[in-house]
């Protein structure tokens, strides 16, 4: 009887059970043997590594440029602008991996058009299709299949989608237009189209973008409930002079709880509902990070009150609230901590009118079903209170002072100054649960601790917790 064995990428047929059983066996050890190779290839490149690093260090070159892959070279080469060996050079660039032909090559390149953290290939989760990640996936798509169980990827991918926006916009400013633009690398490695680029009507820069997950890219895309069809992506803010004054302009809004009246806002608020009512049974990310993450809560918020549940990734969301969290006693912390909330609870009772207290307890806790998640570095002081605001609640629920805390947590000082001065205010900062996660690992500055392209990296040292709001 015959039998036919498919292995990778070939067709055999047997004769007999033993002959399909020894194929089968060898087919399995060439698999094994492949994987061993690929890991010693591996091993080889971070050597490599080690040594360009090396050469940067001292002096022999100033930007490393990994080679991905054969043939990526030649392209690479034309975005980063290199010019003939002929002309005076104004950068040294070390190509890696090293080849007898690109040991160490001087080049020339534009330095007003390269940054470093632009480039896919240098600074993004490139090790994501690495052979590590053969055993749990199939194909690149299976990223977003079993993304429930694998959260470094979720949080990787819509980390570096958010990165694409800065990209965008870095891109517009500069005029890198295709093939120099550096932005598509971001969302074609993981099989995404660029739908909509969102636009700020006040100064014309990019703020934020909607991705398609394309569906060629595998037939189980769509059909399967944990896999993103859109992502909606906002950055945060860009210190260029073409984006700076509109983007601070932003960052005092949310400071004054007032980012909700801004039409950035309702920019992005319009092309969510756009999408969640053209595509009502996809599953749709919301992303941002820094001002856009501020953004992004709100949109959720607002999507929630229509009964419509996102998965919201918020990266270094800003607290609108003194850094209490920065203090190192933890008692003079906690202290600080219960005062706090006697006050805020206090003022509440004796300011806000009796009839809006009920409805102010209804949308928070409307709100309680939604849980974000929060990706915080204690070593930024923009977002870290995060960390306090949700452990504080608990430790006063153990100290039986909940019912104070239900109090201080959905209200604020700052909103009920603003409100008493006459200031429209909405207090989005506030949350009543969330999936909080910290990065306790070393921050090289506060630059680094408040930047996006800390939550791709393959080594983070993370806390999870939940917290739900009862």
């Amino acid at each position: 009887m015959k039998r036919e064995l498919y292995g990778r990428g070939c067709r055999c047929i047997c004769q007999t059970a033993e002959e399909f059983d020894t194929e089968k066996n060898r087919g399995r050890k060439t698999w094994e043997e492949e994987r061993a190779t690929e890991r010693g290839r591996k091993d080889r490149e971070r050597e490599r590594t080690a040594e360009a690093v090396e050469s940067v260090a001292g002096g022999k070159a100033d930007l490393v440029i990994p080679q991905v892959a054969r043939g990526k070279m030649e392209g690479l080469s034309t975005r980063l602008r290199i010019r003939s060996l002929d002309v005076e050079f104004s950068k040294r660039v070390l190509i890696w991996p090293f080849s007898s032909e690109l040991a160490s090559l001087e080049v020339a390149i534009d330095e007003e058009m390269v940054s470093e953290k632009d480039i896919f290939c240098i600074c993004g989760p490139t090790y994501l299709t690495s052979v590590d990640c053969v055993d749990k996936f199939l194909n690149f798509v299976s990223l977003f299949i079993v993304s429930r169980t694998c959260q470094h990827h979720r949080r990787s991918v819509a980390a570096s989608l958010v990165q694409a926006v800065y990209v965008l916009e870095r891109d517009r400013q500069l005029n890198r237009q295709f093939p120099d633009a550096f932005a598509p690398h971001w969302w074609e490695f993981f099989h995404f189209n660029l739908i909509r680029k969102l636009v700020d009507d006040a100064d014309n820069t990019i703020f934020g973008a909607i991705f398609e997950l394309n569906p060629n890219s595998s037939p189980e895309t769509y059909s399967n409930s944990n896999a993103p069809r859109f992502v909606i992506a906002f950055r945060g803010t860009i210190t260029e002079k073409d984006s700076i004054s509109r983007d601070l302009t932003l960052d005092l809004h949310l400071i004054q709880n007032s980012l909700h009246t801004t039409s950035r806002f309702l920019i992005a608020m319009q092309a969510v509902k756009n999408v969640a009512s053209a595509f009502p049974n996809s599953v749709i990310w919301l992303a941002g990070h820094s001002l856009g993450s501020a953004v992004a809560v709100l949109v959720a918020r607002n999507m929630v009150k229509t009964g419509k549940l996102l998965d919201t990734f918020l990266f270094n969301p800003p607290f609108c609230a003194a850094p209490i969290e920065g203090i190192r006693d933890e008692r003079v912390k906690h202290g600080i901590r219960i005062a706090s909330s006697l006050i805020t609870a206090g003022l509440n009772m004796a300011l806000r009118p009796r009839e809006e207290r009920p409805i102010l307890e209804y949308s928070f806790s409307m709100l309680a079903s939604w849980a974000p998640n929060l990706f915080i570095n204690p070593n930024d002081h923009l977002c870290s209170e995060y960390i306090g605001y949700f452990e504080h609640r608990k430790n006063m629920e153990e100290l039986g002072a909940g019912s104070i805390e239900r109090l201080a947590t959905q209200n604020s000082i700052w909103d009920m100054f603003f409100k008493a001065i006459g200031r429209e205010s909405e207090l989005w900062h506030l949350l009543p649960s969330a999936n909080l996660t910290t990065n306790v690992g070393p921050a090289q500055d506060f630059k680094w601790a408040h930047g996006i392209q800390q939550w791709w990296q393959p080594d983070l040292h993370l806390v999870c917790k939940q917290y739900r709001y009862t």
